[in-house]
């Protein structure tokens, strides 16, 4: 059974939430498999990736649910919103944390109200996340690139609310200007240099 566009989607705005990255041809596969073949819920998911390296990499376990939540909300929306409105939110991530919801499941809950938002003061966020979903899409599914945690953090890391910042994305994409970089060679021996490949190499 093929997994649908649109719970596909769903997988990618998770890890454009929680990892502020694209998750990439392989990741996207694994995740896929997770929910169509193996029946996982986005929550199911996202708590099996709170435990990852990668995610404490981003949000350490020994963090308050306070600094947990600032940190998160901070990730999620960035300058997109103003600084009075990410302590409101993060005052409620708090409160459920508190009341006894996990973090991947406030997490979750953070992500699907962003998207959902009716809130002017929110509505720059929710395009921002919807654009980040659209390059990360494009890169995962439609190019089918890979990289490190660094790499796919890259691919997104310039997208805005700005309809312009998604075309810029995508022909980083296309032309591999996000996962490496390009160097002149000599036939001398370069002392002390290292030049180490992207996933293209």
């Amino acid at each position: 059974m093929a997994i649908t566009a649109e719970a596909r989607t769903e997988i990618i705005q998770l890890v454009v939430g929680m990892f502020g990255a694209a998750p990439g041809a392989s990741v996207l596969s694994d995740l896929t498999f997770a929910r169509d073949d193996r029946g996982q819920t986005v929550k199911q998911i996202a708590a099996n990736i709170v435990n990852t390296n990668e995610f404490k990499s981003i949000y350490p376990t020994f963090l308050t649910n306070q600094e947990f939540a600032d940190r998160f909300i901070n990730n999620l929306v960035g300058a997109e919103v103003v600084a009075a409105d990410k302590t409101a939110a993060a005052t409620q991530l708090v409160a459920m944390l508190a009341a006894g919801a996990s973090r991947s499941s406030v997490v979750v809950d953070a992500i699907n109200a962003l998207k959902a938002t009716t809130n002017t003061a929110w509505a720059n966020a929710a395009a921002a996340l919807a654009n980040k979903v659209s390059v990360a899409t494009y890169y995962s599914v439609e190019k089918q690139l890979s990289g490190s945690l660094a790499d796919l953090q890259k691919v997104i890391a310039t997208v805005t609310s700005a309809a312009s910042s998604v075309a810029a994305a995508k022909t980083a994409a296309d032309t591999g200007a996000s996962v490496g970089k390009s160097f002149t060679l000599t036939t001398g021996v370069d002392a002390g240099a290292a030049f180490i490949g992207g996933s293209g190499d």
